[in-house]
């Protein structure tokens, strides 16, 4: 083990500040830490002119840090949705969108930072991080990069922490995969640009039980979406945004070259400026900052649409219908038309019931017709029995999508 053998992984919890495993690894320093405050009492005893350790306590432990990675087209999906908290997933594209109600999900993060000489490392995790903020750079001659802000509940040491794997084969996106739309026109005069999502959590929770530690997940604040572009001096594109203060939309778009993507779309957004300058002769090159705004008609007013290459898309059911139920296996079936899939399931709920635990119907497929499953239905040969049905289908990543659901009577 060397100096470069630092690892960086995280992983969702389900229970917030409950460690759990990585699931995925960041090519990041180890860069989060462990801020521990503590006060001295005011008290004095004569021939004591310094505070004494006996009258010095901590009052707070207190997680915060960053994960500074190069974007890639594969694996940044989980950092996204930290930040953002609402994902929504259709044909292989992972599409993000802020959560507009609290709680936001909590993960944990674990490194490892080796020791001097190869002699061992230190392991460490830090549970209930949630992410503060991100920011997106994309700049002419360099690799695309966020930086995620965390801030969290506790400090462990690991003494056996998780052996970290990464993607297979993922490329890197870059300054030269990507071109910006403003105001629906694609423009070719941007040098650089920048968004930053910041949650604004609010900074209590450290309570009385807690032990100095916060004893509930950081609440939503009101957000901020700000950024910047730097542009040659071409036409009055930008100066007339400025000085008009119109919200424009601003669409950034990403690609690799083995089909992955990165799509940033603000639909609103207002500059701060600025006016034209000479620049000693040399291209004259406006910077502008910029706020992103709920302008009231777009759905939302940040959205973030990306695809890993080679990503599986997410079965389709075409159609899903059911002929009569009968007792005698073979006599009942379901005739589907299903894309995508690799698994085809039928499914029930007990008899008469609207909700509850959904039972898979042993079914097998018929031979002679393409998508039709046959199966024999629990009942009796006197009474009938209604269930409520439902087709599934599973793709190899084990994403599923479900028919609609249909009630069915099986007949004596």
């Amino acid at each position: 083990m060397t100096q470069l053998d630092y690892t960086v992984g995280v992983g969702k919890e389900s229970t917030y500040g409950t460690a759990v495993a990585p699931e995925q690894f960041f090519e990041s320093e180890a860069k989060m830490d462990l801020e521990i405050t503590t006060v001295s009492a005011a008290g004095l005893r004569p021939g004591k002119g310094v505070h004494r350790t006996n009258r010095n306590s901590v009052v707070r432990r207190a997680v915060m840090g960053d994960i500074d990675v190069e974007i890639t087209d594969a694996g940044f999906a989980l950092l996204l949705e930290a930040v953002l908290g609402t994902k929504t997933s259709a044909a292989g594209v992972d599409t993000f969108t802020l959560k507009t109600n609290d709680p936001m999900p909590s993960y944990t993060i674990e490194e490892v930072v080796p020791f001097l000489g190869g002699s061992g490392q230190a392991g460490q995790t830090f549970a209930g991080c949630v992410a503060e903020s991100i920011t997106i750079d994309v700049k002419e001659g360099a690799i695309v990069t966020a930086k995620v802000s965390w801030i969290g509940k506790q400090y462990a040491t690991k003494g056996s922490p998780a052996a970290a794997s990464y993607p297979a084969g993922d490329e890197l996106f870059t300054f030269v995969g990507g071109s910006i739309t403003l105001n629906s026109l694609v423009v070719s005069n941007v040098t650089e640009f920048s968004v930053t999502i910041k949650n604004n959590f609010d900074g209590g929770g450290f309570n009385l039980g807690a032990a100095g530690l916060r004893a509930r997940r950081p609440e939503l604040g009101k957000r901020d979406i700000t950024g910047s572009l730097n542009a040659e001096l071409v036409n009055a594109t930008i100066t007339d945004w400025y000085t008009s203060q119109n919200a424009l939309p601003i669409v950034l778009n990403l690609t690799t070259s083995r089909g992955g993507k990165l799509d940033i779309t603000l639909p609103a957004v207002r500059t701060k400026g600025e006016l034209p300058k000479s620049n000693g002769g040399q291209v004259s090159v406006q910077t502008v900052s910029f706020e992103a705004f709920d302008n009231g008609v777009a759905a939302q007013p940040v959205t973030i649409a990306y695809k890993s290459a080679g990503s599986v898309a997410d079965p389709v059911i075409v159609s899903a219908t059911w002929g009569d139920w009968y007792l005698d296996p073979g006599d009942s079936y379901a005739l589907t038309t299903v894309t995508g899939a690799t698994t085809v399931t039928l499914e029930r709920l007990p008899k008469g019931a609207s909700t509850g635990t959904w039972v898979t119907i042993t079914a097998t497929a018929d031979g002679g017709t393409p998508g039709r499953y046959n199966y024999p239905l629990p009942g009796d040969a006197t009474n009938a029995a209604t269930y409520r049905v439902r087709v599934k289908a599973t793709n190899s990543v084990g994403v599923s999508v479900y028919s609609a659901e249909v009630l069915k009577t099986v007949t004596p």
